[in-house]
């Protein structure tokens, strides 16, 4: 059992968490790429800003609803609500089966998943400033 302070605190760290892993296999990705030029991150900005909205909404709810908690105390696994661990496994898994299967070119994954992995990372840091 642990109270709202020790919930907030593991949902961050696991939002970064996915958030570090998404963004660093882009970055590698970035890293593998013979040459960048300034159009790629200029397209992971936009991809950061398209997908800011629904993951900073969902970290907003879930900030909300941890802190606005009734009881004091719950068990661990239940920092984050069923929907959200479902987002932050899914976006990490696809990141990862998705760069490994080759089935997007390395310029689409070195684009999409550093803005995705810096918008998780965004969101993480909701959560300590809550």
């Amino acid at each position: 059992m642990t109270g709202k302070p020790a919930r907030l605190l593991l949902a961050g760290c696991l939002w970064l968490l996915a958030g570090g892993v998404v963004t660093g296999l882009g970055l590698a990705t970035y890293g593998t790429l013979p040459r960048v030029g300034w159009l790629r991150p200029v397209l992971s900005l936009v991809v950061f800003q398209v997908a800011d909205a629904p993951f900073l909404f969902l970290a907003w709810t879930e900030t909300r609803r941890l802190r606005w908690d009734t009881q004091d105390r719950r068990p661990l696994h239940q920092a984050l609500s069923l929907r959200t661990w479902l987002t932050l496994a899914g976006v990490t898994a696809a990141a990862l089966w998705l760069a490994r299967a080759g089935w997007i070119p390395p310029d689409g994954v070195a684009v999409v998943w550093t803005g995705l992995g810096a918008t998780l990372l965004v969101g993480g840091v909701l959560y300590f400033v809550a």
